[in-house]
């Protein structure tokens, strides 16, 4: 029996358009991952940091509490 996740991959839908993203930059396409230069991921780790503290039922109460004052 065929997975059917494996025949409907969008993969080849997006080839050629990947190609042509990929040309209008200096980058390789491993570089496109590499999160060890990009100087967003301390921001990035920061706001995920924050969003998983404050997924809380006090902050949430609190915040309503403020906002319906």
């Amino acid at each position: 029996m065929l997975d059917p996740s494996q025949i409907h991959r969008p993969e080849e839908a997006y080839n050629e358009y990947n190609r042509f993203i990929i040309s209008r930059t200096n980058k390789t396409e491993g570089d496109f991952r590499n999160y060890d230069v990009n100087l967003q991921t301390d921001k990035v780790h920061l706001t995920y940091t924050l969003m998983h503290e404050n997924q809380t039922m006090e902050f949430v109460k609190q915040k309503v509490s403020v906002l319906l004052l």
